[in-house]
């Protein structure tokens, strides 16, 4: 079977092959696929990286083409976090866009939901251990910069992200006062009135 053929008898084969036949076989990946294609780009192409693939992807896995909501009932949050990995192997060094492709994912989630009403939990779990590994990156104090520019699209996920279910609110609340905290700004995410009140 193909699958049991292991990569180092592959790369035997491709050293074989001289220039013209390596650009004709990655000619051939690249038209064999959508999301081959959008790897290879990011990952040869210098310079500044067009997100709008990969956003288009992980939009189509929360969206549907239907004015109703997702076809089948429920997002496929595996297929958007497979595009999150994918670039991230494409671009191991570019954490600016690799957050700014995070934050994508978790502002889409928030849309469908605004949208449609609440989800159910495991949908809410997705987009906080996707927050989870934002707050991470910048809650370092080397990384004041890029908290700086992704300030006010946390500051819309803060006020979007309001009223929702099992506890989502109050987590996403939790590391967005986290990331805050890290850079000095204590009143950035006040708490909302309800939870002065309980307090």
């Amino acid at each position: 079977m193909a699958s049991d053929i292991s990569w180092s008898e592959i790369k035997k084969e491709l050293l074989r092959l001289n220039q013209e036949e390596t650009l004709k076989l990655l000619k051939d990946l690249h038209d064999a696929s959508a999301s081959n294609k959008t790897f290879l780009q990011a990952r040869v192409l210098k310079g500044e990286v067009v997100l709008d693939d990969y956003e288009a992807r992980i939009y189509t896995a929360f969206f549907s083409r239907s004015k109703y909501g997702p076809t089948d009932g429920y997002p496929k949050l595996r297929e958007g976090k497979a595009v999150l990995s994918e670039f991230k192997k494409a671009r191991p060094q570019d954490l600016q866009n690799y957050l700014d492709l995070q934050l994508y994912y978790i502002e889409t989630g928030t849309s469908l939901t605004r949208q449609y009403g609440d989800m159910y939990e495991s949908f809410y779990d997705s987009l906080l251990s996707v927050m989870g590994d934002v707050a991470k990156v910048l809650e370092k104090p080397e990384n004041n910069t890029l908290y700086t520019y992704f300030l006010p699209r946390l500051k819309h996920l803060y006020r979007d992200g309001d009223g929702f279910g099992w506890g989502y609110s109050d987590a996403l609340q939790d590391l967005l006062e986290s990331i805050a905290e890290a850079h000095g700004g204590r009143d950035v995410f006040p708490k909302r009135s309800w939870q002065a009140t309980v307090q």
